[in-house]
């Protein structure tokens, strides 16, 4: 190594003095030139004595004033000289792009200029500019003024998100987060952080029949940054002008929801109410509570420590009409062979789990649990009672499962099945899935859903001992659905 350093160097060293000589080689005859500027000075008078250059006027009184002879530049000399140039110092340069190259020049970039990337319409670049400002302002040196326009570029950055617009997520919100615990916000600003974590959308069944359930409720999609917020959200609903009051749950306290990440809530519910026929105006007044503590409980639950971090209150309409029973049937059931072996390849059951302990506390029955999946979207909706077998037996779901096409599947209270005091405990259970009409009524958006009858047939049933379920994916038979399903008032829908 010492000696290919050593060798690199007399290689150098040979390079310049090459260079030096090919680029100012000695002068050759007697051809006199101004020493200032180089002009020819063929033809001019040099023994007079004011003699001055007729380019640049310089006085040729002297003898170094003129220079006499002509330089030959060799083209062979000077690409020796290249070559030796570049055999010299050839490793160091390729050494030196490398040591640029894994520079981040984005750190000494002034802070007006990082600044405006985070309204850039790359996400990366947006997302980099706000990781590098909160880098800078936990460093310390921002003053008030800096941090409030920052502050308003992220939050303008976090409208974006909340319209699903490009920035990668929660990475203004991340650094808000930070000023507001920090209390480098504003009270305006405040407010306007944590309204744009929430939208809310209305969910009112927009056609009923007379004597059916109507539906209402709001979806509310709530995105949170990396921190401890959880929420509470509350809904209250009025029927032109008149309160509404639903089943438990669905209405009031909705419960605490926190994560990480963000939050799909969907609240409300079906209300067996008769409003004449006509079309009416339904509004609810929407509250979500963020709060710093994860033990938070919902009120009756336990007793909030504190009125929480900031409350943001919506208020959002929706339009229902009432028609006569005359007008037709409101949900329509469709299937084919390429339908239904669509659903039965998408919709998918696990394992039973056995719970005799009965930890959710609902007396001395068993808890039966069991985990419903959509691997693939569906192009119709689907609403189902579900019912389990076994020894002759027979138990129906106290919820209904409900989907709208395109999406994953998701469930209510079905999810748990609670039998009545038995001492059976059998090895597997035949879980049936049937298409549900009165299901269906009780969701805001499903006028057409699929037609029939998915058949677990001898599914294992796991008795808890610990975490011991195996997860193991069931795929069911479709069966057609012989006799319609009567309208059921206790099947609870799923929003």
């Amino acid at each position: 190594m010492v000696l290919l350093s050593l060798g690199l160097a007399v290689l150098t060293l040979v390079g310049l003095v090459l260079t030096w000589t090919a680029c100012f080689p000695k002068r050759r005859g007697d051809t006199p030139y101004c020493a200032a500027c180089g002009y020819n000075l063929t033809g001019t008078d040099l023994e007079i004595a004011d003699a001055r250059c007729p380019e640049c006027g310089e006085e040729l009184a002297l003898a170094t004033d003129v220079v006499r002879g002509e330089r030959h530049r060799s083209p062979y000399r000077i690409a020796l000289a290249t070559c030796c140039l570049l055999l010299g110092l050839g490793p160091l340069i390729v050494v030196g792009i490398g040591t640029v190259r894994r520079v981040d020049w984005y750190e000494y970039k002034p802070t007006a200029w990082v600044a405006g990337d985070i309204g850039s319409d790359t996400a990366p670049i947006a997302s980099k500019a706000i990781q590098e400002l909160r880098h800078r302002w936990k460093a310390g040196g921002f003053t008030a003024g800096q941090l409030s326009k920052l502050a308003e570029a992220c939050l303008a950055a976090q409208a974006r998100l909340s319209s699903r617009q490009v920035i990668e997520p929660a990475a203004s919100e991340e650094f808000l987060a930070d000023l507001y615990a920090n209390g480098c916000l504003s009270a305006e600003q405040v407010q306007r952080f944590f309204a744009q974590m929430v939208e809310v959308t209305p969910q009112v069944r927009p056609v009923v029949v007379r004597g059916q359930p109507l539906y209402v409720g709001a979806l509310i999609r709530i995105h949170f940054p990396n921190t401890s917020y959880n929420v509470q959200p509350r809904i209250e609903a009025r029927l032109d002008g008149a309160s509404l009051e639903g089943p438990p749950g669905h209405f009031g306290p909705l419960g605490c929801f926190f994560g990480r990440s963000g939050a799909t809530i969907g609240a409300g519910g079906a209300l067996d109410v008769s409003p004449p026929i006509g079309r009416h105006r339904v509004e609810m007044d929407i509250s979500v509570r963020f709060n710093d503590k994860m033990d938070w409980c919902t009120e009756g639950q336990g007793a909030p420590r504190d009125a929480g971090l900031y409350t943001e209150r919506r208020m959002v309409t929706g339009d229902v009409e009432i028609i006569p029973e005359e007008s037709g049937d409101p949900v329509k059931l469709t299937h084919s062979e390429e339908l239904d072996a669509a659903v039965a390849l998408a919709v998918g059951a696990s394992e039973f789990l056995a719970d005799p302990e009965n930890e959710a506390g609902n007396g001395p029955s068993t808890n039966w649990v069991i985990r419903l999946s959509l691997h693939h979207p569906l192009p119709i909706g689907l609403a189902f009672r579900a019912s389990a077998e076994f020894d002759g037996q027979q138990v129906i779901a106290p919820g209904a499962i409900t989907q709208s096409p395109g999406g994953n599947a998701s469930t209510s209270s079905s999810k748990i099945v609670v039998f009545a005091p038995t001492d059976a405990q059998p090895q597997s259970v035949t879980l049936i899935l049937r298409s549900s009409k009165p299901a269906a009524l009780r969701t805001p958006d499903l006028y057409e859903i699929w037609d029939g009858e998915l058949r677990f047939e001898n599914i294992p049933v796991v008795y808890r001992s610990g975490d011991n379920w195996r997860m193991r994916r069931f795929v069911g038979e479709v069966r057609r659905v012989e006799a319609p399903e009567q309208p059921d008032r206790a099947v609870e829908e799923t929003p």
